[in-house]
């Protein structure tokens, strides 16, 4: 969903830039680009956050066995003390 609300935004922001005249096919690709480029740093974000959560769940080191177990419950514990 937010990649294509992104997409849209960028094709529409192209529309808006010179209206009632058809966008040349450079500056499509162009459009095309900005977006692909402004959605990289996203996508590399959520596949490491991804493995990471992969990885906990997995449990292949003592320290990522440890954070599952006892993560939730520190934030829980965070989170209901006021």
């Amino acid at each position: 969903m937010e990649s294509a609300a992104a997409l849209t935004n960028s094709l529409h922001k192209l529309l808006q830039s010179n209206p009632g005249t058809k966008p040349s096919l450079d500056s499509v690709r162009q459009a095309l680009r900005g977006y692909q480029n402004a959605r990289l740093g996203r996508a590399h974000a959520i596949g490491d956050y991804s493995g990471l959560i992969t990885r906990l769940m997995e449990g292949a080191t003592l320290k990522e066995r440890l954070m599952d177990r006892w993560l939730p419950v520190i934030i829980d514990d965070v989170g209901t003390s006021e």
